[in-house]
């Protein structure tokens, strides 16, 4: 479950995400998406509340939901089969979005999707990212055991 900055409620139940939109008098759902084959892990939302990302195990979907119809599949490799644990949009680029991959963290630019923009190796798997709200580059990646503090520019991380 997350929530997006214009305050509705996105969840994933099973293989389907679902936006909810409240008020004290009503609940509604809008807009459902049904594209994964397993049951989803993760999500997020863009700042915009455009994008929705969502993750299983067969990979991560991203939708418009200013084109419902529009749906995009990020190209994960298919040589290391790994779960994303976690991701989310970046806070100051709408289309970059971070995924938790095993002990990576991947940068996408979902725009062109055929390939993370870069890998960055954290040596324990990554449990959550935050980005800086002050710094277009500073990542949060936390792991087993440890945070790490992330320079997306050098692609270098510090262990705390």
């Amino acid at each position: 479950m997350t929530m997006s900055a214009s305050g509705n409620i996105v969840l994933g139940i099973g293989r389907k995400v679902l936006v909810v939109e409240y008020s004290t008098a009503t609940t509604r759902v809008p807009k459902t998406f049904e594209s994964h084959a397993t049951k989803i892990t993760a999500l997020a939302v863009s700042n915009d509340s455009t994008l929705i990302a969502s993750a299983s195990s067969k990979g991560v979907h991203i939708h418009d939901l200013l084109i419902p119809a529009k749906h995009t599949s990020l190209h994960l490799s298919k040589s290391a089969p790994r779960s994303i644990g976690t991701l989310m949009f970046h806070l100051h680029v709408r289309t970059r979005l971070l995924l938790g991959s095993g002990c990576d963290v991947l940068v996408y630019d979902v725009a062109k999707p055929s390939a993370p923009m870069k890998t960055i190796s954290i040596g324990q798997d990554v449990m959550g990212i935050a980005c800086s709200p002050f710094s277009k580059s500073l990542v949060a990646v936390a792991s087993t055991g440890s945070v790490n503090l992330v320079n997306l520019n050098k692609e270098k991380g510090v262990n705390f």
